[in-house]
């Protein structure tokens, strides 16, 4: 691999820092870098992205279930959170009572990767 493939290889997709949770240029796209919505929009996924991952986790009906992954899913892909996202698009693809390991460790992953978002958060708004 030659020197520039290799510093490539390194390098965090655009718009996201090193160690981020958050596609930031993504963010500011969306809110046309508007600082108050940018601030409204996280506080908002903080509190949106607990509930959704508590009813995914409760479901006790694939609609239940479908809906609050596809409510997170949004609100993940609409602030940057892509981790998130794809975690939700995969939880998605497993119906509810299919694969119960599998749908736990999902689950317990999302989990881990919304509070890593929530406390990038907590660093970017306090």
């Amino acid at each position: 691999m030659n020197r520039k493939a290799a510093d490539h290889s390194k390098s965090a997709p655009a718009g996201v820092r090193q160690g981020s949770c958050l596609d930031l240029q993504h963010l500011r796209r969306y809110t046309a870098d508007d600082r108050t919505l940018e601030v409204e929009l996280l506080s908002l996924f903080k509190v949106q992205a607990r509930l959704q991952a508590q009813l995914i986790s409760m479901a006790k009906l694939a609609s239940d279930y479908q809906r609050a992954l596809h409510t997170l899913k949004g609100a993940a892909l609409a602030i940057g959170a892509n981790a998130v996202a794809r975690t939700a698009i995969e939880l998605e693809a497993i119906a509810l009572g299919a694969e119960p390991a599998a749908r736990r460790n999902l689950i317990d992953r999302l989990g881990q990767e919304i509070a890593a978002v929530e406390a990038e958060i907590e660093t970017l708004i306090g």
